[in-house]
Order: C-alpha cells, then structure tokens, then sequence
C-alpha cells in the first residue's frame, strides 16, 4: 500500500511535447498486399460512353459508372471509380485552372498532374497511422508485358514519385505544351482523325512559369500518339496535337519568350510531317494584338505585319526543313532534309554567336550569326502556321503532328539534348506520380509506354471488371513496398512539489485498529513523533478525480519534514 501527499497542480508545473515515432513496413509480393487488405487499381479513366469525344473535365460532378474502366479488387470488393473521384475533386489541379487546387500544393516543390488514366496503390489507415513519412517509400516493380527490368520508384520527401532510372529536369524550362494533361473537351478525340471541321478557337493549358498566359488553338485534334502511321511502341506517349493546313496553336508574346540578341535559348518538340506539302512549323514574326482603328473606331485584335527581325522560324517544304534567324538586314538558314510520315526530334538553339539545328540529339547544321542588330519583336508565337491573315485565317499552314513542345531561356547541352531526344524522357522530368502522405495513396500517373498501354498497366494485379465478369490479367511479377508510418506521441512532464509541512497520509491498512482498512482510528504509534510514512506511489487525477496517471516509485521515498521535496511524473500518450 502507498503513502503519500495531495497536492494540486498548476499549469505552471506541466509540459507537454509532441514528438514523432515510426513504424515500418514491407511488403514482398502481391499475396501480402492482398493480406493486408491493399488495392491495387489500375486503369482509372473516363468511360468513354458518357464522355465520348471528350476529355475528363475535373470539375465534372463523376459518379460511381462514369468509370470505363471501373475495376474492382476481387479480393476487397472495392470500386476504382471511387478512388478517382477523390483523386480529382482532392488532390489534382482542376483541368485548365493549373493555378487553382484541391489541397495543399506548392508549385515549386510538387508536381500535381493527373493525366489520362491513372494507377493506384491504396493503403489502409490503421496501416501507416498519422500518415506515411515523407521519403520513405520504396516502390519495385516488374510487369513481363511492359518491362524486362524492375522498375525502382521512390518518393523525393515532398510528395513527387520518382523512377530512379529516370533524369531529373533540365532548367530553365519557362513552357511546356504536352497535350497530355489537360482538358481539350470538343477538340480531342480518341480515334484516327479523318475530318478537318472547325472547331473555333479552343484553349489548350500549358505549364508555364507565366500564371495568366492565355493559350488558344484552332482547328487542332488533339489525338493519341499511337494513331499516327508507322508510330513504334517505343514512342506511344500521350497525346499528340495534329494539325491539318489551316490549323494553329498560338502562344501570346511574352518578356518570358520574347528572346533579345544578348540571349541565349532552346526551342524542342517532336514532330511528324504528314505529306509533301510545304508549311510552317513554328513562326515569331507576323501577328500579334493590339490596337487599330477601323470606321474611325479604336478596337483591340489581331494586328498583322510582317516583321523582318525574329528569334526564329521554321519551315518545310516537302522533306526539306529550313531554320532561319534575322535581325531585319541578315537571315541566317539551317537546313536539313529529314524525310516524311516518320516522327522526328527537333532542336533549335541560339548559344553564343551559333544558330544550331539538332535532329533526333544529333547537330545537322550549324553556322556564325551576326553580331549587331536584335531579333525580338511583339509577334506572338505560332505553331502550325505563319501566322494569320486579314481574316484571321492560318497562313501557310502545316499538315502533321505537334508533340512535347519546349521552350527554354538557356541552350542545352549535348547531354540534355539527348535528354529530350530520348521517348524515355520526352516529357522532361522523372516526376511520375505522386504519394500523398495523409491518406496513404500512390499515384502512378505518365503517359510514357514504361507505366502502361492500352492493353496492360503497371499494376495490374487481382482486378475484376464487373462489366465482362472477368478477371483482368497479371502480368506483375515483382512487387516490393516499404514505408514508415508516423505517429505523434505526446510526453507529458509534471513536476509535484511537496512542502515539508504538508500533510502527510497513507493507505495502509497496518496503521489502522485491528488492521481494518475501513477503520478511523490509528493505532498508537502514528501518534509517535518518529512516526514519518514512505512514498511508495503518486496517482495524477483530473478536476472531478479521475484519476488520470499512477507511477510506482522504483523504491520507497521517506517523506522529510525538514526540506521541501519535488518529483517529476513523465508518460507518453
């Protein structure tokens, strides 16, 4: 029985301090995820039924049978549909809103982007607690059907997944039109493009370091890579933006892109050139906005001329392509005759004094520019056309495909050239998906063929489509996960002070008549001056007595009656 004091505590006399605890785990195979109660789905997209001929919109209200592939774990019973809700309405950018978010999301530090379809990992709560801890997640994958090597993700700490066989970003980066991404509604299509109707003027979103850039379209389909003839497995990555003579994609004139003499800078994109036909690819020197008066009336619109000082301006007239500079006296041409119906890198950089033309990361021209002069201009950047005319018509239009389109403020390097000529890093970034730490989800969103085609996914496994009552295959053979779980524990600190004056108590029956621990009257002893109680526990209890907390002293403590005592309770919650 313990001996001791009561004695009230202030806030004065308690701490409290947060402090993280982790817990790992792994898992070896698929059989232990299916233990744990994981899922695993795969190929979230729109159903194409309902939104046929276009792409999913991310303000768009889905429910549970706006999934075309609304897949179920056959072990969980758990719809993928519902996942990609959440993904969108939670976690995604809205689609041609990039600077407006669901959740927290730092643009310099994570990049958000759900693309068409999308595979998923879901973990339990009661399985990572608080949330996963950010940079601990390993990710081995093997799928036979998309990959002879295990694939290796990690997370970078800020919730991007990384593929460690993949470069990291080139700099420098201030646009990037991947068709991808974003939400094109009436101008995408998932099938070969036949038709050449107008669509009118359609916005197409870019990444930008540039927040209200206004990007518009016409004429343009944007259609899968793999619909283009002769295209290999190898280059299937997305979407591509096709283009058919009268079609255009314009990109306003910006200090951003608006490159002087004294500057250096790179121009990259894939492209496929359709026939024979001569037209423009790329063009900075004819249209721009701005103010002109027509019936005695100043309106604002597309004001053309033709500027003879400009960055840069390609052109093809059968398999011949032409690259030109000028600063309005002196056109400096790079030319090259790289065939047609076949997709080809190009790169175009000013570096220093040199006007250089790269196909597919090898230099095909290059010659010395002039030195006196400038080559910027208020034209706005056209892709697909020259520009417009009076009746803001493409002029000189080109036929073909327009894909992963660049423009950076620096020129590249060889290696970097390399970079974005390789189909592996087309897009310009080993950020392929995301892990968002509170909810325990993995993300794997890319269109690079690696992740997946139109057959299989990377992390197809154990799936059932409950629209043909069958089993999805599994080609998985390697599956390695571990993570650390977090968890906050809280340790609380009090400090008891006991006065040598305080009254002393016990509860021991020993002290009591007849040793009843009922009874009110002590025995004859207590009574003796020498009689002084150990301390043998303290017991914390709340306002209305609970009691919150006991400790047990590892020994007996004799209470002194000529110096003040402290002990110090500390417990975890």
């Amino acid at each position: 029985m313990g001996n001791g004091v009561f004695k009230k505590i202030g806030r004065q006399d308690r701490t409290i301090t947060p402090f993280k605890v982790y817990k790992s785990w792994g898992y070896s195979d698929t059989g232990s995820l299916q233990t744990d109660g994981i899922d695993r789905l795969m190929a979230i997209k729109a159903n194409s039924n309902i939104f046929f001929g276009k792409k999913v919109n991310l303000d768009t209200n889905l429910v549970d049978l706006d999934s075309g592939s609304f897949l179920i774990n056959s072990v969980n019973d758990k719809e993928a549909s519902l996942i990609w809700y959440s993904l969108n309405h939670l976690y995604y950018k809205r689609a041609g809103l990039p600077y407006s978010t669901f959740g927290y999301l730092d643009h310099n530090k994570i990049d958000r982007t759900l693309y068409n379809e999308a595979s998923v990992i879901s973990i339990p709560q009661k399985k990572f607690g608080e949330c996963i801890k950010p940079g601990s997640v390993k990710l081995q994958l093997k799928h036979s059907s998309l990959n002879s090597t295990t694939t290796t993700f990690y997370d970078d700490g800020m919730g991007n997944l990384i593929d460690s066989a993949l470069s990291s970003s080139i700099s420098n980066q201030r646009l990037y039109l991947g068709f991808n991404s974003m939400t094109y509604d009436d101008i995408y299509y998932g099938s070969t493009i036949t038709s050449t109707d107008t669509n009118g003027i359609n916005y197409i979103v870019a990444k930008t370091n540039v927040s209200d850039v206004e990007i518009t379209s016409k004429n343009v389909w944007i259609t899968p890579s793999y619909n283009l003839p002769s295209e290999s497995l190898s280059r299937q990555w997305g979407n591509s933006a096709r283009l058919y003579d009268d079609s255009y994609i314009r990109i306003p004139n910006r200090d951003e892109w608006n490159f002087k003499l004294g500057n250096d800078y790179a121009v990259s994109f894939w492209y496929y050139k359709e026939s024979a036909s001569a037209g423009t690819i790329l063009s900075k020197r004819t249209t721009r906005t701005g103010n002109y008066i027509k019936n005695n009336v100043t309106k604002t619109g597309n004001v053309n001329y033709n500027s003879s000082q400009y960055p840069f301006n390609i052109y093809m007239s059968g398999s011949a392509i032409t690259a030109s500079i000028s600063n309005g006296s002196t056109t400096v041409n790079l030319t090259y005759s790289a065939g047609t119906d076949v997709r080809k890198h190009l790169l175009l950089q000013k570096t220093g004094s040199s006007f250089q033309l790269y196909i597919d990361g090898g230099l095909v021209d290059s010659k010395p520019i002039f030195t006196d002069g400038n080559i910027y201009n208020n034209a706005d950047i056209f892709i697909g056309s020259l520009g417009l005319d009076s009746a803001d018509s493409a002029v000189n239009g080109f036929r073909g495909a327009i894909d992963e389109f660049f423009i950076f403020d620096k020129s590249l390097n060889q290696n970097e050239i390399n970079q974005l000529a390789n189909p592996e890093m087309a897009i310009n970034t080993n950020r392929v998906g995301n892990v968002f730490y509170e909810h325990g989800i993995i993300v794997l969103t890319d269109p690079r063929p690696k992740y997946g085609n139109s057959t299989y996914k990377m992390f197809n496994d154990v799936l059932y489509d409950y629209r043909t009552n069958q089993v999805q295959p599994s080609y998985l053979e390697q599956f390695y996960l571990e993570y650390n779980s977090t968890l906050t524990l809280y340790e609380h600190e009090y400090i008891i002070k006991v006065k040598e004056d305080d009254f002393n108590f016990t509860s021991n029956a020993t002290i009591r008549k007849e040793n009843d621990a009922n009874s009110e009257f002590p025995k004859d002893f207590v009574s003796n001056v020498n009689f002084s109680p150990y301390i043998t526990t303290i017991g914390l209890y709340s306002d209305i007595g609970e009691l919150v907390a006991v400790a047990k002293l590892g020994a007996p403590i004799k209470k002194r009656d000529d110096v003040d005592m402290n002990f110090i309770v500390r417990f975890d919650i």
